[in-house]
C-alpha cells in the first residue's frame, strides 16, 4: 500500500498526496516534461496538505497553485518532486487501499 504522508525532512516537513484521481498519461507527462515551472504545475494538484519551510522563515501549509512553491526552499521543491516520483512508482504498483 502506498503511503500518502512523506517525510520530506525530519518530523516538521512533509507532504501529502491525494490517494486517488491519477490518470494513466500522468507518468508519461511528468517524465517527458523539461520544464521546472510546468513539472510543479502537474504535481501541485495532487498535494492536498504539507508543511514546507520558505525561504523567509515562514512555513508552507496549504498549495493552491504551482506557484506558491515558488517561496519554498529549493531543496526542499526538489525532495518533494523528488517523492511524488517514487509515491507514483509505489502506487502504480501497491495501490492504496479503497477506504484510505
Amino acid at each position: 500500500m502506498a503511503n500518502v504522508h512523506r517525510q520530506l525532512d525530519g518530523e516538521d516537513v512533509w507532504v501529502e498526496f491525494k490517494n486517488s484521481g491519477y490518470p494513466y498519461s500522468l507518468q508519461r507527462r511528468i517524465r517527458e516534461e523539461r520544464d521546472d515551472e510546468k513539472t510543479l504545475e502537474i504535481i501541485a494538484p495532487y498535494i492536498v496538505a504539507c508543511r514546507l519551510p520558505k525561504a523567509d522563515g515562514s512555513v508552507l501549509e496549504t498549495i493552491s497553485v504551482a506557484t506558491d512553491l515558488f517561496e519554498v526552499e529549493e531543496d526542499v521543491v526538489v525532495k518533494v518532486i523528488r517523492e511524488f516520483f517514487v509515491f507514483r512508482q509505489e502506487r502504480m504498483y501497491n495501490p492504496v487501499a479503497p477506504n484510505s
